[in-house]
């Protein structure tokens, strides 16, 4: 599902197909280099529900970060955090440059798993969530994502999603051993 969504993706930008896994998998960076789409196209929009679409598929059958790239798409679709009516435009526009990024539709689903399945917090991908920006506002918005990620779960009678712990060092472990001073 999300080799489907990661094609859709790049019909839009008019890359070829093929090259879905090596995006997905960041083996060609280049495949990650993005432009402002027309909302206003008709086939733009298309490509972009479909990707939307099988991405969010994905994780309701377990691959969570895969909503990683909504965060994108939705931004295309349907504007910023004002555009998707997370917050007024004129608070918006009183934030500060840190508090913008923390509702940024990309920042707020990359943050989305780790709502939905809080143990992916805990080893090597609890560094990427520790590097995320978060605000306190930021926090209502993912809990209604994760509450409405929950209800289509159970309305797709798909099993709840089942994250294993980590048996990976802490974050703080792996910092040390990472950064562990040569003399």
């Amino acid at each position: 599902m999300a080799v489907l969504g990661a094609m859709s993706l790049l019909r839009v930008r008019n890359l070829p197909e093929q090259s879905a896994v090596p995006f997905l998998l960041y083996e060609d960076l280049s495949l990650h280099t993005y432009g402002v789409l027309s909302r206003e196209d008709a086939t733009v929009r298309q490509h972009l529900e479909t990707a939307r679409d099988w991405f969010y598929q994905s994780a309701l059958h377990g691959r969570l970060f895969a909503l990683s790239y909504i965060g994108y798409i939705r931004a295309q679709l349907e504007g910023g955090a004002v555009g998707l009516g997370w917050i007024e435009e004129n608070e918006y526009s009183e934030l500060q440059e840190f508090e913008i990024v923390a509702f940024l539709p990309q920042t707020i689903y990359k943050a989305l798993p780790f709502e939905i399945a809080p143990q992916l917090r805990n080893g090597p991908s609890g560094i990427a969530y520790e590097k995320l920006p978060k605000d306190e506002w930021q926090a209502a918005i993912l809990a209604e994502l994760a509450n409405q990620f929950e209800q289509d779960r159970i309305a797709a009678e798909l099993p709840p999603i089942s994250v294993s712990e980590s048996t990976a060092p802490s974050s703080e472990e792996m910092r040390v051993m990472i950064c562990y001073p040569f003399w």
